[in-house]
């Protein structure tokens, strides 16, 4: 009755699909593993790399923009 409209809507793979998330993911070997371990290392190095940046890029961003809005002294329409 009921269930003819229902059942194409009905995934059927669903059950599979729980099963694969509540197992136990298989071990990580091999290169997959090395890609694992370096990742935070990268992440760290990048993270410092910003931090020294965030300076030097401040204050050449200032000075761009003091040096923009000092061209704009006096530039008709703008006062």
């Amino acid at each position: 009755g009921d269930w003819t409209l229902v059942a194409p809507l009905v995934d059927a793979s669903l059950p599979a699909r729980i099963q694969a998330l509540v197992e136990d993911p298989p071990p990580v070997t091999g290169s997959a593993q090395a890609g694992r371990t370096r990742w935070p290392w990268i992440t760290a190095l990048a993270a410092f790399g910003m931090l020294l940046l965030a300076r030097p890029v401040h204050h050449l961003a200032e000075h761009a923009l003091e040096a923009l809005l000092r061209s704009m002294v006096g530039v008709p329409g703008l006062s």
